[in-house]
């Protein structure tokens, strides 16, 4: 007759599971992040964050979805010949220790078609997945362009 297995090494195991997943959800760590308000009767917003990855592998985020907007792109503005160019991208890498730093004039979110008017102070739900199949959500808040300091409103001393 075999001896059944302990009941409680798989409690163990279950709880240090449990655990190793929470910790890569808090690898990643949101420091800022807005949603630009929009010009009336414009159909496209732009978004942008910070995240800092505290792990010690890279990570890269390569979806990012809203249940307000039809659809969510990542972009990255390039100047070619003096002229600037969006181009869409497929994943972003956040280095380990790093971060991903989307900002006015750099790597941004384009937000599509949102469901209803969305205005300065109101609240926009994002939904990021990453090349490890993990994710996270994050609500951002609509602002001013120019209380952000958006390219043409900075303010130089």
């Amino acid at each position: 007759m075999t001896a059944a297995p302990p009941r409680r090494g798989w409690a163990w195991l279950l709880l240090a599971l449990m655990l190793t997943a929470g910790n890569v959800q808090g690898e990643l760590r949101l420091i800022d992040g807005w949603i630009a308000e929009p010009p009336p009767g414009s159909r496209i917003l732009a978004g942008y964050l910070t995240l800092e990855n505290r792990g010690i592998g890279s990570r890269s985020l390569v979806r990012v979805s809203s249940p307000q907007f039809s659809r969510v792109e990542m972009h990255r503005t390039v100047i070619v010949d003096g002229i600037a160019r969006m181009e869409a991208l497929v994943r972003i890498e956040i280095p380990a220790g790093g971060r991903l730093v989307m900002q006015p004039g750099a790597d941004h979110l384009m937000l599509i078609d949102p469901a209803t008017r969305l205005e300065s102070g109101q609240e926009v739900e994002l939904h990021l997945e990453f090349d490890d199949g993990s994710a996270r959500s994050l609500v951002l808040q609509v602002q001013p362009r120019v209380q952000r300091g958006a390219p043409g409103h900075q303010h130089h001393h």
